[in-house]
């Protein structure tokens, strides 16, 4: 994992982890509202996203 960008489903960037360097991260929910989030994960191999659920 190099870096993660966390979007908001209206697509606004709300978070940015750059320089991740491990295959392991714990996303820290922080301030941000309950809803439906996007997540952006980019590899050396290529990009994946997957939908998030804050409750």
């Amino acid at each position: 994992m190099l870096d993660l960008q966390l979007f908001d489903f209206s697509g606004r960037l709300v978070q940015t982890h750059n320089n991740v360097k491990d295959h392991v991260f714990l996303l820290q929910r922080g301030s941000l509202p309950s809803g439906m989030y996007v997540a952006k994960v980019r590899f050396k191999e290529g990009v994946a996203s997957h939908k998030l659920i804050f409750r």
